[in-house]
């Protein structure tokens, strides 16, 4: 659980991480699909102080497709703190917090892997 985001809940925060990886997650009980990707050594700055967590997931917003981030990317940004359930690996259903609504977007620093784009085109492909 990412409790050092607890005390941020529903503030916005400009915020920077780093792409590890994008992901279709189907969610079976609204019947859709969602694209997502996953950031590690996230920083959110809080006034002085700049809170971390390890890595957060995320829904890819339009504006971040039309930026077209590369694995291993660095992208700020400014994001809202958001609490969601999500189930353990026994099954148990429990509270965690993530970020949302992602605006400003910006590349901080170029990847080397596999784009937004590409993998886009790979899951077209399969």
């Amino acid at each position: 659980m990412r409790r050092q985001l607890m005390p941020l809940l529903g503030g916005r925060y400009r915020s920077a991480g780093t792409v590890a990886k994008f992901h279709l997650h189907y969610t079976p009980r609204m019947g859709l699909a969602l694209m997502m990707m996953m950031m590690f050594d996230v920083e959110l700055h809080v006034g002085s102080q700049i809170v971390v967590a390890q890595h957060i997931w995320t829904k890819v917003t339009s504006e971040m497709a039309e930026l077209d981030p590369r694995r291993g990317s660095r992208i700020s940004f400014s994001a809202v703190v958001e609490e969601y359930y999500k189930f353990t690996d026994s099954g148990l259903e429990r509270i965690d917090y993530g970020i949302c609504q992602l605006e400003d977007v910006a590349l901080a620093a170029g990847g080397e892997g596999v784009s937004f784009a590409e993998y886009i085109g790979n899951l077209k492909q399969s």
